[in-house]
């Protein structure tokens, strides 16, 4: 992708370009005091630069806590992730530029040390909020960076990274090789996970489809509209990186996986080609005959994560039971890491363990009660409207002129100019025109994989309380980055 777009809005020098001309002597007519200052703060300006890889630095020592450090360093190892904001608000007067997703986020982030304070184990409560703090300031440094403010398709290229990353390690470690309808040989299915650098670490098969799941629909939005793509190579590519992931997510044999990924594709379909809209209709009625025909508990069986009727009926108690403890837990939640020592007491007939609620929105209400599942269901709504008012936006004005800053309140540079400032501005136009194109589909990337992550999150809670729990921060982030980017912007092309 290009590295070298980029596009002054203005003639006049910002407020960073005079710190520079000032800390470097080109105002020799200014105090000392002031050149002080100002270099000063243009040192701290260019530290900032680096909270991204300081995040990305911590990132092993939380998700891996028991690999690094013991469990008395986790609480200083979540106060690191925020080191940089004090200077950010030296230096910037604020901690974030305004989105429609940073309020409930602020609510989470104040919340946070309610869940922790109603937690039993303190140890499992600091590692399930370093998860949650994790995501907050993975997205405050996305939002910050100056390079993913000019290029937000520099999430997309983290996001599929993270996609190839847990296909080639995901299988590698499978707690169990699930058979639920595709047979392995024996040999397979006694095989052992996988024992990476001797920590001992796997992952659950629905954990696993849940992760698989989100890159899949941005990537597929983004190989479906070529015309954002100034090489013509790049939309098949990325097609063919999602070809993988698609085939181990298969292979992991998770029902609700499947149906999730179906609805996201079928949605980001039906936003590019309005005739995949009558087709997603026509599958859907075929869908309903066949469960009047076959009966409704064709489509509970599809729910669930096992493969059985059994399965929804587990489900079905786990998330009645989840309902008798927030009755009396209502406003606080019953902490982080505390589900399954609280609602075994709901569960009497149950041997096994139920980890979390399989329910996204009620793992949440669990964990930081009825406010923090407000302020959750509140960030994923601002995220929704973010990504429809994008597509709706640029929806219409992706195949026609789009306005640029030369162009608007100004003449046809043709009126009496010369031909080279004609073929300017031709190139300007057709370089506006791709990166609304762009835009366009990274907002409905972004829109197809919140979309997939709902619908599996009806029967699973893989994106919250678990070391994937940073992914949907990316669509976060990506969604608030494009809401502050006009289409036009140069940054978006490539």
């Amino acid at each position: 992708m290009s590295s070298d777009l980029s596009l002054n809005l203005s003639s006049q020098p910002s407020a960073e370009e005079a710190i520079y001309a000032l800390a470097d002597g080109a105002a020799p007519d200014q105090p000392w005091r002031w050149r002080l200052l100002a270099w000063l703060h243009l040192c701290l300006t260019r530290l900032l630069w680096l909270e991204p890889f300081w995040i990305a630095g911590l990132m092993p020592s939380l998700l891996a806590r028991e690999l690094f450090w013991d469990p008395w360093l986790h609480p200083w190892l979540i106060g690191a992730l925020f080191i940089f904001w004090p200077l950010r608000l030296l230096v910037q007067r604020q901690l974030a530029p305004y989105t429609p997703l940073n309020r409930p986020i602020w609510g989470l982030l104040l919340w946070l040390p309610i869940g922790i304070w109603a937690a039993v184990e303190p140890i499992r409560a600091w590692q399930h909020a370093g998860f949650l703090a994790l995501g907050i300031a993975l997205y405050m440094a996305l939002l910050n960076w100056p390079v993913t403010q000019r290029r937000p398709w520099l999430l997309a290229v983290a996001i599929g990274g993270c996609g190839l990353l847990l296909t080639v390690l995901g299988p590698e470690l499978l707690l169990r090789v699930p058979t639920k309808f595709i047979l392995f040989s024996d040999e397979v299915t006694r095989s052992q996970p996988l024992d990476l650098w001797q920590s001992g670490e796997t992952v659950n098969p629905n954990v696993l489809a849940g992760g698989l799941l989100l890159p899949i629909p941005l990537l597929v939005a983004l190989s479906i509209r070529t015309s954002w793509a100034r090489r013509r190579w790049l939309p098949p590519l990325l097609l063919l990186i999602a070809m993988p992931i698609v085939m181990v997510l298969i292979l992991v044999q998770s029902r609700g996986s499947y149906l999730a990924l179906a609805i996201a594709l079928l949605a980001v379909l039906a936003l590019r080609w309005p005739w995949a809209g009558v087709a997603s209709a026509i599958a859907l009625v075929t869908t309903t005959m066949i469960m009047v025909w076959e009966g409704a508990l064709l489509f509970l069986e599809a729910f669930g994560s096992d493969g059985s009727i059994t399965s929804f009926s587990g489900r079905l108690e786990i998330w009645q039971a989840t309902l008798l403890a927030l009755r009396t837990h209502a406003l606080w939640g019953l902490g982080f890491g505390n589900f399954a020592l609280a609602v075994s007491a709901y569960l009497p007939g149950w041997r096994a363990g139920v980890p979390h609620a399989h329910n996204l929105l009620l793992q949440v209400a669990v964990d930081l009660g009825l406010p923090g599942l407000f302020l959750y269901s509140w960030l994923l709504y601002q995220a929704c409207a973010v990504v429809v008012g994008i597509v709706r936006q640029d929806g219409y004005d992706v195949n026609q002129p789009v306005a640029t800053p030369r162009s608007v309140g100004q003449p046809r540079p043709w009126h009496g100019s010369s031909q080279q400032a004609r073929r300017a501005q031709i190139r300007e136009r057709a370089q506006a025109r791709r990166c609304a194109s762009l835009r366009w589909a990274l907002a409905v990337g972004v829109g197809g994989g919140l979309l997939a992550m709902f619908i599996h999150g009806l029967v699973d809670a893989v994106v919250w309380g678990t070391k994937l729990a940073f992914l949907p921060w990316l669509f976060f982030a990506l969604a608030a980055l494009l809401w502050r980017q006009p289409p036009w912007a140069r940054g978006n092309a490539a």
